[in-house]
This record gives C-alpha cells, structure tokens and sequence, in this order.
C-alpha cells in the first residue's frame, strides 16, 4: 500500500536549493545562468535582501536560462534550460517522487535545506525531469 501526502515547500527551501545548485553543486554541468524574463514585480528576494539570479525564478514571470556543457539540443547546439516557477514546481515533485532522500534534505530547514549534491539533484529535476549527471 501507498500512502499519498502533501507537503507545502516554501520559496526560502527553494532559494536555498538553487543556491546550492549555482554556487557548486551544478557547476560541473552547469556552463553559465542568464537571467532572462525579468519578473514584473519581486515578491520575494531571498534572505540576502538582494536580488540574485536564484530570485529571479521564484517570482511570477521571472525566468533563468541555464547552459549544459554536457549534452546538445536537437540541432547539434548547447542544449539550454529554462529554470521558472513551473519548471521548479514540476523538479520539486520529481525529487520528491524519484528521489525521497534528498527531498527529505532539501526540507529540512534545521540543517540548511541540504548541501551542494541536494541542490544538484534538485537543479537536475527541474531541468531534465531525473538525475543524469553525477
């Protein structure tokens, strides 16, 4: 039998996670982030109080464009991701479906919301819907 529950992620989990995802924890795959569509308005800056490239996807229209030294598109050019609210939604679910121990790091505020790998896994979600690289 399984047992189904929901579990309310907050924007400062999130902005934890993709802050370990771009200080490190990516950037062996990850070539370079461009922030993209500037959201209309912030709602949420992370803890900083700055604005930095893992805010900008975690506010209403605001998007990032990842670059994958690692795999091409479809035309034999660097393939590249569009990180947004929706692809963050759909990698949170992933990672808590496909891979429970890490998203059980990643929740877990009184140690930091994960580490470096946490953040990967997560990125990689979001991403390409699964752990690929590492």
């Amino acid at each position: 039998m399984e047992i189904t529950i929901k579990k309310e992620v907050s924007l400062e989990i999130l902005f934890n996670l993709l802050t370990a995802a771009f200080e490190g924890g990516s950037n062996y795959w990850i070539e370079r982030a461009e922030k993209s569509k500037k959201p209309a308005k912030f709602e949420f800056v992370g803890m900083s109080g700055s604005v930095f490239i893992q805010d900008w996807p975690l506010n209403e229209g605001g998007e990032v464009t990842l670059y994958d030294t690692e795999a091409e598109d479809e035309n034999g050019k660097q393939a590249s991701y569009k990180v947004n609210l929706e692809t963050i939604q759909k990698g949170i679910q992933v990672m808590a479906e496909k891979y429970p121990k890490h998203f059980a790091d990643a929740i877990d505020l009184e140690n930091g919301c994960g580490d470096a790998d946490t953040g990967d896994v997560f990125l990689q979600c979001c991403c390409l819907g699964e752990v690929v690289y590492g």
